[in-house]
């Protein structure tokens, strides 16, 4: 995924074409403004507010219903899939819907339904969203124990021209069994989502409070209640850390390829803003700043529900010659390590 930090910019979502769900999320520096309309080809939908402190969330919305559908390919051969677009008001595919995708699309060739333990992936080329997008799966390797798949998200962007690879990605699902146990990671000590406003913190802290940012929040399929601290919210130079529950805005299927893409789609928000926290926002924006995914792995450790409250913890140790590595670990509210995932950026300055 690739954005440019703006001056602020106003608008919800619109209708988009045929086999587009739009919705727009304007910025302005690290703050993102929790409006948004989700549209889906032929017809508008307006998503209310869900106004619950906790717990399991209420039945799904339509804003997760719609995500879902852009995060479950259609089967067009044997190895081929085609797929929904979100536009999001970039004028290039989110990295996260990519990703979700190749994990749903690889689901789906798999002899044995056995759990997504790893994917490691490229971002190759901006991908647009009001253009067709079709994923390529190559069988790899089917073992005992093992089973190993690589993608590749495609486009045509001219006619008289051949399909362009956007994305790679190589997938590796293992069939459960038991073997040694132990957990280092602790899980920070941060408020419960209880104690914490909803906010739609996409790429960055709300600029939201009260009752607007709880309102905001229930149109979102991925509800987000972040640890806020004073300097974050002041947007002033700080520690590269940042802390975030998520969780679905719906009760979900059990199918546990449905919370593996959605997790991983919900793993790409975030983690590079943790990184834009260390530096002088202010400057940099006035620079033209220029963000984009390069590279992005995860690991599923234990099984987990995506419609429960998850716990992202992310750091950045490390950001040089143009480029910013950030950290991921996700827990459930027992302090259970269930991924840990990892991305370096392309963070540039066009002074």
């Amino acid at each position: 995924m690739v954005f440019r930090i703006a001056p602020l910019m106003s608008g919800a979502g619109l209708c988009g074409p045929s086999g587009v769900l739009r919705s727009r999320w304007p910025f302005a520096g690290k703050t993102f403004l929790a409006r948004r309309l989700l549209s889906v080809p032929g017809r508008a939908v307006v998503c209310h507010p869900m106004h619950n402190k906790g717990g399991r969330p209420p039945i799904m919305d339509h804003s997760l219903k719609g995500l879902l559908s852009v995060l479950r390919p259609k089967q067009i051969e044997e190895s081929r899939f085609q797929a929904l677009s979100q536009d999001m008001g970039y004028p290039q595919l989110f990295g996260g819907q990519l990703m979700g995708q190749a994990v749903a699309s690889a689901g789906q060739t798999l002899k044995e339904p056995w759990p997504l333990h790893s994917f490691h992936c490229y971002f190759l080329r901006p991908g647009r969203p009001e253009l067709p997008l079709f994923y390529e799966v190559d069988g790899g390797r089917d073992g005992r124990t093992f089973a190993v798949r690589k993608v590749q998200a495609l486009q045509k962007v001219q006619a008289q021209q051949g399909e362009r690879v956007l994305f790679e990605c190589c997938l590796s699902f293992h069939k459960p069994e038991q073997g040694f146990v132990h957990q280092r990671a602790l899980m920070p000590e941060v408020p419960p989502p209880e104690q914490l406003l909803s906010a739609s913190t996409h790429l960055g802290a709300t600029s939201l409070t009260g009752a607007a940012a709880e309102a905001a929040a229930g149109s979102f399929p991925v509800e987000a209640r972040p640890v806020l601290s004073s300097a974050a919210v002041n947007s002033r130079p700080t520690e590269p850390v940042q802390h975030i529950w998520l969780r679905a805005n719906g009760q979900l299927p059990e199918d546990p390829h449905i919370h593996h893409s959605l997790l991983t789609y919900a793993s790409d928000f975030n983690l590079l803003a943790t990184c834009l926290k260390a530096q002088d926002f202010t400057e940099a924006a006035a620079s033209g700043l220029k963000v984009a995914s390069l590279d992005h792995a995860m690991w599923f450790h234990r099984a987990f529900r995506m419609d429960e409250w998850l716990l992202h913890s992310m750091e950045s140790p490390v950001a040089t010659g143009a480029r910013g590595l950030v950290r991921g670990q996700v827990f459930n509210r027992e302090g259970v390590l269930i991924a840990s995932s990892t991305q370096e950026g392309l963070i540039r300055s066009n002074d």
